[in-house]
């Protein structure tokens, strides 16, 4: 019955096929471990802001606010898309800060998916492009969970002065993610990296990094590490009883936020 393993060429054959299957698997894995983008708006756009295209594939809204003299350009978590964020968006427009959400290729009406880290850091440079483009002032990167990663790695490949950045449940790098839920065996053959402890330290921006302290999605110990070995412009805001998830609209973390953009306002 299983003579034809005796021939050395079909062994090395099969071998080869279930390798191949065995990455297929593993990568399908990363994919879902990383990315949970969704299609479809669960909210209508406010009449405050314009839906707009950045490029060829990027879906974007803006909320803009006269007189403004500086962007905030939002990065956001790995799930949904920007009809999520809507309402934060507004909340933030009212507060006098204009707001470009955008979509990474792969979610929401963004085309030319799958999502991959090379992908969002190419679609944060094109938005970010798109501000300054557009807009006169300073830019604001607002980077959130999985955003954050795109956020330093545009700051970080940026010598701009005319930055400032804000990492909400900011993570370490996917290599201490998988540490953290007991699949450190699966680090090597990581192939997003998501590696903000090697890019931070050479941020020369100001920076604000937000987290709760009982965020048991992203301890609020990668946020401890990244400040020390942040720039001496770093601030660390660690918010009591805060969980992964929570609205930035309210508490110290907006308290937070409004002494960081203040510095931006001024002339």
């Amino acid at each position: 019955m299983f003579k034809f393993l005796k021939d050395t060429r079909l062994r090395w054959l099969l071998l080869l096929g279930f390798l191949v299957l065995l990455r297929v698997l593993l990568w399908n894995f990363e994919q879902r471990m990383t990315f949970a983008p969704t299609s479809e708006w669960v909210a209508e756009l406010p009449d405050t802001a314009t839906e707009m295209t950045i490029g060829e594939h990027i879906s974007a809204a803006w909320f803009p606010v006269p007189d403004a003299n500086f962007t905030i350009v939002y990065c956001h978590g790995n799930g949904g898309n920007i009809s999520h964020r809507f309402a934060m968006a507004k909340h933030f427009q009212e507060m006098g800060w204009p707001v470009l959400l955008f979509d990474y290729r792969g979610y929401g009406k963004s085309t030319g998916g799958p999502p991959s880290e090379e992908k969002i850091f190419k679609d944060t440079h094109a938005a970010v492009s798109h501000a300054i483009d557009s807009h006169d002032g300073p830019i604001i990167l607002y980077g959130r969970s999985l955003g954050t990663v795109a956020a330093i790695h545009h700051s970080y490949s940026s010598r701009s002065p005319r930055r400032g950045l804000i990492l909400d449940s900011p993570l370490l790098s996917a290599k201490a993610m998988a540490e953290e839920m007991g699949l450190g065996w699966f680090s090597p053959l990581i192939s997003q990296k998501l590696d903000n402890e090697k890019r931070l330290p050479e941020v020369v921006a100001p920076t604000l990094i937000l987290h709760g302290d009982a965020d048991r999605i992203v301890p609020i110990s990668h946020s401890r590490q990244l400040k020390a070995m942040a720039n001496d412009d770093t601030t660390l805001v660690e918010i009591p009883g805060g969980r992964h998830n929570d609205s930035r609209r309210r508490g110290p973390a907006l308290e937070a936020l409004k002494s960081f953009i203040k510095e931006f306002q001024k002339p």
